[in-house]
């Protein structure tokens, strides 16, 4: 598992930051951060060991539970673990 970390990690995390509005007010602006990352078919709980060997706060990956739908898994602020599932609202 330690080299799928680094092979995902020296493939294609980078940071890219840039400036945009988030709002009509002009006076009001925030830096946001693009990562961009591989993502692999795996389960949540593959994701989150991936995440924690990364040193990262949440993790993209094709979850295998969900039919390979792009999820994010993440660090709770109590230790534990949680995964974002989109769902389409249309």
């Amino acid at each position: 598992k330690a080299a799928t970390a680094a092979a995902v990690e020296a493939a294609a995390v980078a940071d890219v930051g840039m400036s945009v509005s988030v709002s009509e007010d002009e006076e009001w602006q925030e830096t946001v951060t693009e990562r961009f990352q591989a993502v692999r078919a795996c389960t949540a709980g593959d994701a989150a060991e991936e995440m924690e060997q990364l040193g990262n706060t949440f993790y993209a990956f094709k979850n295998i539970a969900q039919n390979g739908e792009v999820c994010v898994v993440y660090k709770r602020s109590d230790g534990g673990y949680g995964v974002v599932v989109p769902v389409d609202m249309d």
